[in-house]
This record gives C-alpha cells, structure tokens and sequence, in this order.
C-alpha cells in the first residue's frame, strides 16, 4: 500500500492528457495541466521517499532525448517538457511488473465504465432525435488556455461526438467517440491496456470479446476496424511458430520499406477497394486518407536533428511522429525500443507496435502510454 497510491495517481495523468475529454467539460487547459503536474510531482514524492528504486535504460534515454528536443525548440510544447522532466526522474523509481499490471487493470475497468456510459448515450439519442442538435464536437482542442468546452446539454457530457451522422435502424445517430477527443485514438488508448492485460492472464473472456465487438461497433472508425483485422492476423499467424517468431519479424523491415516508397500509390488502391467494397466504418475515407499521406509527405520533409516543433502535426506512424517531435533521435529510440521488445519475445506486443509505428500514432503525443510499454516489457 505505501506505493500503491503512486499507481492510482498514474490512472488519473492517464486520463487527464489532452487525448481524453473527460475533465474538458469541468476545467480549463490551463488548470487541467496544473493538476496533472500536480500528480506527477506526488508520483515522484511518493516513489522516491519510499526508495522504490527500479532504473529503466530506456525511460532514461527517452527522456534525455526528450528534454534536449523540447530545449532546442525554445519550449513550444511546455507540457511535453514536463512530462519528459518527469520522466528522466520517473525512469529511476518506475512501476515493476507488477505495479504496472494494476495500472492497466485500473485503466481497463474505467475503460469498461466508458464503454456503457456510451452505450447509454446512443439509447438515449436513438429514442430521441431531437438530441442530435447536441452531437457536436465537445472539446478543449483549439481554444485558449483559460477556456473550457461549452455544454450544450447534459447529453454532451456523456461523451464527445461528431458532426457526422449515419442511419442506425431506421434513425439517425452520429459517430460517438466515447471520452477521447477523436475515434482512432481509440486502438493505442483503450485496445492497447485492455491487449496487454489479457496476454498478461494468458486468457481472453467473454466480456473481452464483446468489449471489442462493441467498440468496433459503436466507434465506427476505419483505425478501429484495420487495427482489430491485424490484431487477428496476428493471432492466426501465432499458430506458426516459425512465421511468427522469425520470417515474418526479419521481413518487416524490407516490407516497411516498401510501404514508405509506395504508401501513395497503396493509398490509391485503398480509396479504389473501398469504394468498390463496402467495409464497416472503411468507406468514404477520402479526405481521411489525403490528409494523411500529404501530411506523411509534408512531416517527412520537414524531419531535423532535434525535432521540428513549427511544422504542423498528422495522424501519421509513430516513427515519423517521434522523429518531427523528438528529431533524427526520436526515430531512432523508436526503431530501438521496438527491436528490444521483440528481443524479449514480447511477440504479440511486437506485431502490434510495427502497425502502431507504420500507421497509427494517435495516443503517443502524451507519454503515458509508452511509459506503460517501457514498464511492461522491462
């Protein structure tokens, strides 16, 4: 219990960063990262004074590449330097195997708690049209400091929406994107945790199955669906030792390769099958997938040694995401850490980063969830 506490306070950071909109409706961004730096500095009270020393190599070097990038960049992200602050003291006292597990547990059940909150919302909506008027985006992103998202209606609070609108039944719905400010970041936020506490107890329940089914369902986002797709793939490969532990893990790099060279003629294709086949939450993505090539192209350009803090951010890999936040470094501690965890014979975990460093880098602005991987796979 003399450490426990540190791990709840963890649980809080995890859904106070800018990702999750739960405390957008109640406080202002500024007092929001009063109160996260808050928890972090009682995180780092509680885990030095009780000696809880346990060193992370690569917490350590993260955070010093961190700090030097933020530093070099004249401070234009201030929250990142602070995370990165604690960090390089955190990678000195970090969670052990099994203080970590409880994180994820902890995050999972709210998680859970999440899920039927919006389950809620969209019976509720369902029932009562006129409720759509208040399907707007609710969220921080985008205002000042000391400004708050404005409530509407008390349906808002119950999780953030889009303006989109889709027919459900015979009625119109929007697309929920349950606490978190956009649906793909839904794969690294809640599958990720959920993943990894289900490889921990070597099982999968009932309720795991359903919790995926229903978020494919209800978010209805093409990251949700394609992340799920590989995460089967991945399964079914694991039935093949050989493949799964060592053709497949010596081709991704050859493979990732050609995807960077080709990724806008492999866009196209998508585009052309997508509108040929209809696929759950796949279709209309053009302006989905523009974005994100072009700012694949324009983020790739625009790389320098210590991270380029002037250039506009895109929902783009992970590899390119560290290396324009945290330079030519970044990048390569990325490639690195990833290496190392399939070194450990985190398999699983392994084939789930390569898609996350490809593709999908929502959910790694802050660091909370790397800092989850980094004590999961010590």
């Amino acid at each position: 219990m003399k450490t426990n506490l540190s791990t709840y306070f963890f649980v809080i950071c995890y859904f106070l960063t800018s990702n999750w909109t739960i405390s957008d409706y109640y406080v202002t961004p500024s007092s929001k990262n009063l109160v996260l730096g808050l928890f972090l500095f009682l995180i780092l009270a509680i885990r030095i004074n009780y000696r809880k020393i346990n060193f992370n190599i690569y917490a350590f070097l993260f955070s010093i590449i961190g700090l030097v990038s933020v530093l070099a960049n004249s401070l234009t992200y201030l929250s990142l330097f602070f995370q990165c602050l604690f960090l390089f003291i955190f990678s000195l006292y970090i969670f052990d195997k099994k203080e970590i597990i409880s994180v994820i547990k902890k995050i999972n059940k709210i998680t859970y708690l999440f899920l039927f909150i919006t389950i809620f919302q969209i019976i509720l909506i369902f029932f009562n049209q006129d409720l759509l008027i208040y399907a707007t985006p609710t969220t921080s992103t985008g205002l000042s400091l000391d400004q708050s998202a404005e409530i509407g209606h008390w349906i808002q609070l119950l999780g953030n929406m889009t303006d989109e609108r889709f027919n459900f039944l015979g009625k119109q719905i929007p697309r929920f994107c349950g606490f978190l400010s956009e649906p793909s970041s839904v794969p690294n936020l809640i599958f990720l945790p959920k993943i990894l506490e289900i490889l921990y107890k070597r099982k999968i329940s009932f309720y795991d199955i359903m919790f995926f089914v229903l978020s494919l369902i209800i978010y209805r986002s093409g990251f949700v669906t394609l992340y799920l797709f590989f995460a089967l793939l991945v399964v079914f490969l694991s039935n093949f030792k050989k493949l799964y532990t060592k053709i497949v893990p010596y081709s991704i790099f050859p493979v990732s390769l050609l995807i960077f060279i080709f990724l806008r003629d492999i866009a196209i294709t998508f585009l052309e099958y997508s509108q040929l086949y209809e696929v759950y939450s796949l279709t209309n993505k053009e302006n989905t997938v523009t974005t994100r090539v072009l700012g694949f192209e324009d983020m790739l350009n625009n790389i320098s040694l210590f991270g380029n803090h002037d250039t506009a951010i895109y929902g783009v890999g992970l590899l390119i995401h560290y290396s324009i936040l945290y330079g030519i470094f970044g990048g390569i501690f990325t490639i690195l850490f990833i290496i190392n965890i399939f070194q450990k014979k985190y398999f699983f975990v392994f084939y789930l980063m390569v898609f996350t460093l490809l593709f999908l880098s929502k959910g790694f602005s802050a660091l909370f969830i790397l800092i989850i991987l980094l004590c999961y796979v010590q």
